[in-house]
């Protein structure tokens, strides 16, 4: 019983290397396995298996050709570079879209079920094993099958995707007894494409909590304030930490390159209370070696306690302002009606004048005039 999936391969392909033709015709897929090919004009009009061999005449391609001439449906071959034995075996319909994959000894996925699985350091033997892997109509995989050499199904794992076509759910099942070894739960942010992910152990306890960006970085620090293109006058940094990190680092540059030259970035590490769960507010204080008027970004990056690079997270345009608002009024030494013009020399949130008599009489009235925040944007 040993070795029949393998044997029928084979057997057909040695069949096939002993004719020195490059394409053989079929009409059944029983004349294709026993080897009795036809002429290339006796298929014409129907539906029958062309095969397709390399120079050495291993078979490389199996296509399903329809009454029109059109394939439908083809299997394509590889074999190892160092000993010609088959590699893979992939079915793909309308010469684009693969539905199954089958690896025949190593495989990533496979090796990494064993270990996990069945508690084993390394995988020694692999030419008594083959995977199947099948996708979706999307081409996502589906399901990964792990059999021996008899075809024994030991384990597999199966893939859930939601309706944006994000996965979110992945599980490791132990064959024949269906038992769940282990398990994923995910939910993926369409706007920020961050995924929350829930690992779950064989007594279904929850054994990993994380956020990961695409890029594959966990996403543990938020920025609180300042907020992006405001004005400040100081180097305070608020922000949360999901979790701990093992180190961090907060940097202040420049957000013109082309200022760049005139100042240095301003980085600092991070201390062992700053890097822990929770909300922060630092101060950095190097308000003095800051540049009045220019834009900086607030860049913070580094190394989490779970073994993951810390998604790269930055406050850009920050303008820096130490100097104070200017206010002139343009205002007629003679007039009477109570108007005058002014101008800004930067925006302010809120501002008034007063009118106030020379002559003070107490049965005259202090006039204040609040300007409304679309007078205090300079140019208005």
């Amino acid at each position: 019983m040993k070795r029949v999936i393998l044997s029928i391969f084979t057997l057909a392909l040695c069949l096939f290397a002993l004719s020195e033709d490059q394409t053989k015709y079929y009409q059944s897929e029983a004349e294709f396995l026993s080897d009795q090919p036809v002429s290339k004009y006796k298929v014409s009009g129907k539906i029958y298996i062309r095969a397709d061999f390399d120079s050495q005449g291993k078979l490389i391609l199996k296509s399903i050709i329809n009454e029109q001439g059109d394939m439908t449906r083809f299997e394509r071959y590889t074999y190892a570079d160092s000993t010609d034995d088959l590699s893979t075996k992939e079915i793909l319909i309308n010469d684009t879209v693969m539905v199954q994959k089958t690896t025949f000894g190593h495989e990533e996925k496979t090796e990494a079920y064993i270990e996990y699985v069945y508690g084993v350091d390394t995988v020694k033997r692999w030419n008594d094993r083959f995977t199947i892997q099948t996708f979706n109509k999307s081409g996502r995989v589906e399901t990964y099958q792990f059999l021996d050499v008899d075809a024994f199904e030991y384990g597999n794992i199966r893939f859930e995707y939601d309706s944006l076509g994000y996965m979110s759910k992945q599980e490791w099942i132990k064959r024949p007894s269906g038992k769940s070894m282990r398990k994923w739960l995910y939910a993926t942010d369409p706007i920020t494409n961050v995924t929350h992910i829930l690992e779950y152990d064989s007594t279904n306890t929850l054994a990993f909590e994380i956020n990961l960006a695409a890029d594959g970085t966990e996403v543990i620090l938020h920025f609180l304030s300042p907020e992006d293109s405001s004005l400040v006058n100081h180097s305070r940094v608020g922000y949360k930490l999901d979790g701990d990190l093992e180190y961090g680092f907060l940097a202040w540059t420049l957000s013109d390159s082309t200022w760049r030259h005139l100042q240095d970035t301003l980085r600092f590490q991070m201390s062992k209370a700053e890097i822990k769960t929770g909300n922060h507010l630092i101060d950095w204080r190097v308000d003095t070696l800051m540049i009045d008027s220019l834009e900086y970004d607030v860049t913070f990056t580094g190394f989490t306690t779970k073994e993951y690079v810390a998604n790269k997270r930055i406050i850009r345009n920050l303008v820096f302002d130490n100097s104070p608002p200017i206010l002139t009024l343009n205002v007629d030494p003679h007039i009477n009606q109570p108007e005058f013009g002014f101008s800004v020399s930067e925006s302010m949130e809120r501002a008034f004048v007063m009118w106030i008599p020379d002559n003070v009489d107490f049965n005259t009235s202090i006039d204040t005039i609040q300007f409304i925040e679309n007078e205090l944007i300079p140019d208005s």
